[in-house]
């Protein structure tokens, strides 16, 4: 499973983490940016941040989303 397909499980959630998710799904679907579904690593994930100009908060709970993800994917 991708990044991108564990953050979507946040789509409806009121929180940070809804929030991220629904801001990577509006940049891949209607943008139509697949660099987001390609991130692979948390370098990767940050590095697509700081591009887009991601602010402070985003980075943080990109960074405790990414090691919930990293968890998540030990335990499956």
């Amino acid at each position: 499973m991708s990044f991108y397909d564990y953050m979507m499980r946040f789509l409806k959630k009121d929180s940070a983490s809804g929030d991220l998710a629904r801001d990577m799904e509006h940049v891949h679907t209607r943008l139509n940016d697949e660099d987001v579904y390609q991130i692979r690593t948390r370098d990767e994930l940050l590095f697509y941040l700081r591009w887009k100009h991601a602010c402070p908060e985003c980075i943080e709970t990109a960074k405790h989303c990414w090691r919930n993800y990293v968890k998540y994917m030990a335990s499956h």
